[in-house]
C-alpha cells in the first residue's frame, strides 16, 4: 500500500484521482521552491503529506462547510487554506500573505494547480475584505498589533483527531 492510501486510511479521508495528482505536483513545486526560499523546515515527502497535507484536509472535512469563505493568514507555503481547497474545491479561499516572495509562490502553486484562490500580498490588518470572510485560519503566524477578535480555540489534542495521535505508518 502506498503513502497516500495509508494516509487516507489512517484520516478516514477519501482523495479522487485529480486530487492525488494535485497532490503530487503540490509537492514537486513545494520541493523546488522550498530549496530557494525556505517556504517549510519540513524536508521529507512523508512529513508534508502527515503534517500539512493530510492535517489541512482532515480539518477541512471536520469542520468547514462546503461554501466556507476561508482566510488562511500568514499562508507561506499554502497550509491549511490551499491544502483545503483542493480537499474541498467549492470553499472560497483567501490566502493572506506578508510576504511578496511566498505571495508569488501562492499565485503560481495555485495556477499550476488549477485551483481558484484570492492571494492578497499584504498584512492581514489591511485586508479589505473582512466582511466577506466566515473564519480565519492560522497555522504559524509571530504575534503582530493586529486586533484579534475574541476566538475560540481548538487544539488536536483535546479530540480524537489523527492529527492529535500522530499515527505511525
Amino acid at each position: 500500500m502506498n503513502l497516500l492510501s495509508q494516509l487516507e486510511n489512517v484520516y478516514s479521508l477519501r482523495l479522487k484521482k485529480g486530487q492525488k495528482e494535485q497532490v503530487r505536483l503540490y509537492l514537486d513545486l513545494l520541493q523546488r521552491w522550498n530549496r530557494r526560499m525556505g517556504l517549510s523546515s519540513v524536508q521529507r515527502e512523508e512529513e508534508y503529506l502527515r503534517f500539512h497535507l493530510f492535517e489541512s484536509f482532515w480539518a477541512a472535512k471536520i469542520f468547514l462547510d462546503p461554501h466556507t469563505a476561508v482566510a488562511d493568514i500568514g499562508s507561506g507555503a499554502g497550509f491549511p487554506g490551499l491544502a483545503m481547497k483542493l480537499y474541498q474545491p467549492s470553499l472560497q479561499i483567501t490566502l493572506l500573505e506578508k510576504s511578496y516572495k511566498k505571495a508569488m509562490f501562492l499565485q503560481q502553486a495555485s495556477r499550476l494547480l488549477n485551483v481558484e484562490v484570492e492571494v492578497f500580498q499584504g498584512r492581514a490588518e489591511i485586508y479589505p475584505r473582512w466582511d466577506r470572510i466566515d473564519i480565519a485560519v492560522i497555522r504559524a503566524l509571530k504575534p503582530s498589533m493586529f486586533p484579534w477578535p475574541k476566538t475560540t480555540s481548538w487544539s488536536p489534542t483535546h479530540t480524537s483527531s489523527p492529527a492529535g495521535a500522530r499515527p505511525r505508518i
